[in-house]
C-alpha cells in the first residue's frame, strides 16, 4: 500500500532560475511531498498567478527581480491573506527574520543553509497550519451564525437583533444622528 499525498501548489518568487529548477526537482518527488512548483521572477507575475491559479503556499526568495524581499511579502500577504507565505532570508540574521515575519511571513528559512529535509518539513508544517487556520475561520463563522440566527427561520434571533441594534446605535452616535426604534 502506497502513501498517496495530494499534489500541493507552491509559488516560488525569486530571480534565480537555477534555484527554481532545483526546488521544483526536489519538491516534485514523493520524498519532497509532491509539490507542483511555479517559479516566477517578478512580483507582478506572482500577483497575476495568484489571481488566475490557486496556490497552497508561497515561498519568497531573498531577491525577486523587481523588488526587495519585504515588499513582495507585504503585497502578497495583502493580496491573498489566506495563503501562507514563507520567506528565504540571507544568513541567520535575527533582524531579517523579524522583519520578514512583520511583513507577513509565517516562517523563515535560511537561504544560505537550505537543506532538503528542513525545507520539506517547513513547507508541510506551514501548509498544514494554513489549513487549520482556514478551518478554524470556517467553524468560527458558522458558530457566529448559529449564535445570532434562528436555524429554523434564518432570521436574527434575540442576540442577533441586539448586536445589530448596538452597531447601528454606535454608527448613529459617530454620525451625530438620532436613532428611532
Amino acid at each position: 500500500m502506497t502513501d498517496e499525498r495530494p499534489v500541493r501548489r507552491l509559488l516560488f518568487l525569486h530571480e534565480d532560475p537555477a534555484l527554481g529548477r532545483r526546488l521544483a526537482d526536489l519538491l516534485g518527488t514523493p520524498a519532497g511531498g509532491a509539490w507542483r512548483v511555479a517559479h516566477l521572477t517578478h512580483l507582478k507575475d506572482a500577483l497575476v498567478h495568484e489571481e488566475v491559479g490557486a496556490v497552497d503556499l508561497v515561498l519568497v526568495g531573498t531577491a525577486p527581480a523587481d523588488a526587495d524581499s519585504l515588499g513582495p511579502l507585504r503585497r502578497l500577504c495583502a493580496a491573498v491573506p489566506e495563503v501562507p507565505l514563507v520567506s528565504l532570508v540571507p544568513g541567520r540574521g535575527v533582524k531579517a527574520r523579524a522583519a520578514a515575519r512583520e511583513a507577513g511571513a509565517v516562517d523563515c528559512l535560511d537561504a544560505d543553509e537550505l537543506n532538503n529535509d528542513l525545507l520539506v518539513r517547513t513547507l508541510e508544517f506551514c501548509h498544514r497550519e494554513g489549513q487549520v487556520k482556514r478551518e478554524l475561520a470556517r467553524v468560527t463563522a458558522r458558530l457566529d451564525w448559529l449564535t445570532h440566527m434562528d436555524a429554523l427561520t434564518d432570521l436574527l434571533n434575540r442576540r442577533g437583533e441586539e448586536k445589530v441594534l448596538l452597531e447601528e446605535l454606535a454608527r448613529c452616535r459617530r454620525a451625530g444622528r438620532e436613532l428611532v426604534v
